[in-house]
């Protein structure tokens, strides 16, 4: 993989070849992701450093989860609302925050809510098809 966007060939990956990696459609936190795994901060990567960096990546809604137990930490949550991640690290479908009144969404993987979903009191949207079309995606 990491030979696919080494299109100069040089064993790493410079500036140009990180931001086409940057802007691929519907990946919104690779930004974040390249600039924890540039190690020495020199805005290059090196395969050890990509390598590296996979092994301990974690996917958006997981990594939501922790700035907020680093946040909170040793605090009440009270009123925070905590997504539910769904079990490969990305948002679940549907978010619902269980304060008074009730309300519940759709958000697509990366946490980005569905316009037009969102449901109040005992009334819960229908996610499932944004479940399934995920899916059935290209990556």
């Amino acid at each position: 993989m990491f030979y696919r966007f080494d299109t100069t060939n040089d064993s790493e990956l410079n500036d140009d070849e990180l931001n086409s990696i940057e802007h691929l459609k519907d990946e919104s936190c690779t930004d974040i992701f390249f600039q924890r795994c540039d190690h020495d901060g020199d805005h290059r990567l090196f395969p050890y450093e990509l390598f590296n960096c996979f092994q301990y990546a974690l996917l958006p809604c997981e990594l939501h989860n922790q700035d907020l137990d680093k946040a909170f930490w040793n605090k009440s949550m009270e009123g925070i609302f905590r997504p539910r991640c769904n079990s490969n690290g990305y948002y679940a479908a549907r978010q619902c925050n269980l304060n008074t009144p009730r309300e519940c969404w759709c958000v697509n993987k990366h946490g980005i809510e569905v316009e037009g979903t969102r449901q109040y009191d005992d009334h819960m949207p229908q996610c499932d098809e944004i479940e399934d079309s995920r899916t059935t995606e290209i990556v």
